[in-house]
């Protein structure tokens, strides 16, 4: 059993019965009161009265805490009871405004349960938390630096193309399993397919992550730390309060950057929007004639999402013919 020590004192009453005695323990008081008593006594604060620096107190105005035998003796050891108006108030001075904030991390899965489960991993993980973070960012950083030497008219589009399809299963098709036609080879070279790679970029290219919501939302959170820094003070020390919200700290980093890298994460939007440029702007070769739309023939383009989604019913993973 773990104790709190210097939070109550030990009152011990006993009742007198035939059979047996009783002793009721009645807890009363706080640390606050436990300390004046030990201020207001010379013999005790000498005994083990402290500092803020720990060191024994050489007089009574410097008395802030006490030893750990001076607590027991003096104030018991009995756990706390839980006091639900208590855990109320500290909750939601304290823990409430970091929860909300969570809602701005970015959630974009088919399914919400999935969501959900997200949110969970990233408030019981924060080590998780910065560890997708700094691989969404070196990963774009790789990108980019992979571009950097490619002379090529749309790199800058195909660069804002992939960044934005980094949370998502990317399938790159080089040649349609229908006619054998050069999907990638048709994307890359046609000239009909630069209208694509611009359509594609901008389409892309829809999260707004800075918005009035998400700015207040910081700013009510840095505003409860700041408050509960100043009420951090002896001798009635908010060790909670303060406790709490400096192992929160890390939350206020992490969605800042991720509101400043801006990931797209929504999945249907992203197969939509993808979807829709394919079906309009996606030109293929063709062998005797001008280069037609892909739509045209099969279903497959050079960049979707893998899996297809089969209609509006769910999913369904395409079956490949098998070579001879």
């Amino acid at each position: 059993m773990s104790y709190f020590c210097g939070k109550y004192q030990k009152h011990a009453i006993r009742s007198l019965n035939k059979q047996d005695v009783l002793y009721k323990v009645r807890l009363i008081g706080y640390f606050a009161s436990c300390l004046r008593t030990i201020q207001n006594d010379e013999s005790l604060w000498r005994k083990g009265g402290t500092d803020l620096h720990g060191n024994l107190a050489t007089n009574a105005s410097q008395v802030v805490g006490f030893t750990y035998p001076l607590c027991r003796e003096q104030c018991g050891s009995e756990p706390k009871a839980f006091s639900m108006s208590l855990f109320a108030s500290q909750f939601s001075s304290y823990l409430l405004a970091w929860l909300a904030l969570t809602a701005q991390l970015p959630y974009g899965s088919h399914n919400h349960w999935d969501n959900i489960s997200s949110a969970i991993i990233s408030i019981g993980s924060p080590a998780l938390s910065v560890f997708s973070l700094v691989i969404t960012l070196l990963n774009r950083r790789w990108m980019r630096q992979r571009f950097a030497h490619i002379h090529y008219p749309n790199k800058h589009n195909a660069i804002t193309v992939f960044e934005n399809l980094q949370q998502s299963p990317v399938r790159i098709t080089p040649v349609s399993t229908a006619g054998a036609r050069p999907l990638l080879a048709s994307l890359v070279v046609l000239p009909e397919n630069d209208l694509w790679w611009a359509k594609a970029a901008d389409a892309l290219s829809f999260t707004h992550t800075w918005s009035v919501v998400n700015v207040v939302s910081i700013i009510w959170v840095v505003i409860a730390y700041g408050l509960t820094l100043a009420s951090f003070e002896p001798p009635t020390w908010n060790i909670i309060g303060a406790s709490v919200a400096c192992a929160w700290v890390w939350m206020f980093a992490v969605v800042t950057a991720w509101l400043k890298l801006s990931p797209n994460c929504e999945d249907a939007r992203l197969r939509k929007e993808l979807s829709t440029v394919n079906r309009q702007y996606a030109y293929v070769a063709t062998e005797n004639g001008p280069p037609a739309l892909a739509s045209s023939f099969a279903a497959q383009y050079a960049v979707t999402l893998w899996p297809d989604v089969d209609g509006p019913n769910g999913w369904h993973f395409p079956k490949y013919s098998q070579g001879p």
